[in-house]
């Protein structure tokens, strides 16, 4: 019983610090919106069946909300400077190092995996944003015709997880498809998690 309670108190203590509330706005374009109409998703504890977060998912409504602010904020960023934008990638880095034990805890719980294979996963994401700061001094715009940059949505996409965004960071800088993410069902928080630690 004591065991239950302290794992209870730890995951309290990891949604607190990464600001996770009860119920969490599913879809972001600049601001996060309120009042969703997607219905709500669950995040079950695979340990024990109980509810992590729950998280609001967006309708046609938003969707079209969501791409039009994207659709608004790619116009500029694509024609920002790969070093400036190398900056951003780098600040996002930062915050997942400032995050990482948290953040790395809540993939385990999650998901069901031990601790260090999270913390492997965020680690993952942060080497990817140095890798993609490294490599600013290839970008010449011989080989990456800036302008050709777009705007890609991942509907349909099954397995998008914390994994799965490492890439994304990287296209942040080199003319890759940028995205509108959709998390798996069952490890919606941490894609949540994701976008607020982007967005700070």
């Amino acid at each position: 019983m004591r065991m239950a309670e302290t794992e209870t108190t730890r995951i309290a203590e990891v949604l607190e610090n990464l600001q996770i509330e009860p119920i969490n706005s599913g879809a972001c374009g600049g601001e996060w919106i309120a009042a969703l109409s997607g219905g709500e998703l669950e995040s079950i504890n695979p340990a024990d069946g109980s509810v992590i977060a729950k998280v609001q998912q967006a309708g046609p409504r938003e969707y079209d909300q969501v791409v039009q602010q994207a659709q608004a904020a790619f116009a500029p960023w694509r024609m920002m400077p790969a070093p400036k934008r190398g900056e951003i990638v780098r600040e996002i880095g930062d915050e997942l190092r400032r995050y990482k034990a948290d953040l790395g805890a809540l993939v385990s719980i999650e998901m069901g995996k031990i601790l260090a294979e999270g913390l492997g996963e965020v680690q993952e994401m942060i080497d990817m944003a140095d890798f993609a700061v490294g490599r600013l001094d290839r970008i010449t715009g011989n080989l990456v015709h800036t302008p050709q940059m777009r705007l890609v949505d991942l509907v349909g996409q099954s397995d998008l997880t914390l994994n799965s965004l490492t890439d994304q960071i990287a296209g942040h800088i080199d003319g890759s498809p940028h995205l509108i993410t959709h998390p798996v069902v069952w490890q919606p928080v941490i894609i949540v998690v994701f976008d607020l630690v982007e967005s700070r």
